[in-house]
Order: C-alpha cells, then structure tokens, then sequence
C-alpha cells in the first residue's frame, strides 16, 4: 500500500490518494497508475516500489530526473515518509507505505472481479484476466 498526496501546482489542486499493491507506475500514459498531464513528462516517468521495508523511486528513463526534498536525482532513490518528489508542476508527497500481504491482494482483486461481474457484461475478457491473478495469487500463498 502507498498512500501519496498529490499536488498539481499550476491549479493548487492536491488529492490524497491511496494505492493498493506496492508498485506504482507514474508518467503521462492513460494507462500507468499515477497519471501526470504535462508537457516534458515521458509516457513512463518513474516507478514507486516497496522492496523489504523501504520504499524507492525509480526513475525510467536516463533523461528523467525528479527532484526529492528539492534536490536533483535520476536512477533509484530511497524514500521515507514526509519526502516530497517534485516533477515538473506536480509535488507528490509521501504519506505512507507498507508491503502488501498477499491476503490483502487476493481480498481486493476478488472485490474487482466481482464489482466488475455485476456491473458490465463486456468487461468479461477483463474478468477472466483477474479470476487467473487471483487463482495464482491463492496458489502462491498455498504454496508457503
């Protein structure tokens, strides 16, 4: 789990968010977890990642460099709760993290799978996708 506050600077917007697994991808693809609108900001920027107990910004490009607590970085850089990357116009401010227990991916990919179920028929190819994530997921945790 990650849980950011967000703060677009050009229109002081800030939203907190909170994420669920323990990568987050960052950039200006409609795609990624974390969307960044701006000009200059690559379609993957950059990567939040748990590993063990710490939390770490990776940055995807040699090009692509963020800024932490207003000093400049490119590559991996740890982080800690209260540090602030800035990228272009955005703040994202790190208010917490904590590894996903396996329990807790399963519990929130089955609430998808069956939110998804309910309320569209059309999504069914994105069901079947999630109902084999979560069938490994409950495999693995049999496994330990």
């Amino acid at each position: 789990m990650i849980k950011i506050k967000l703060t677009e600077k050009n229109i002081n917007l800030t939203k907190i968010r909170t994420y669920q697994f323990d990568t987050l991808k960052i950039g200006n693809d409609p795609e990624l977890d974390l969307i960044l609108k701006a000009e200059g900001i690559p379609r993957v920027h950059s990567i939040l990642q748990i590993k063990e107990d710490s939390l770490v910004v990776i940055g995807n490009h040699s090009t692509a460099y963020y800024f932490v607590n207003g000093k400049k970085f490119t590559g991996q850089r740890s982080l800690k709760p209260n540090d602030c990357i800035n990228i272009e116009n955005f703040d994202i401010e790190i208010l917490e993290f904590k590894r996903t227990e396996i329990s807790n991916k399963s519990q929130f990919l089955k609430d998808q799978y069956l939110d998804a179920q309910e309320k569209d028929g059309r999504v069914s190819s994105l069901i079947d996708v999630i109902g084999q994530e979560i069938m490994k997921i409950e495999e693995s945790r049999n496994d330990v």
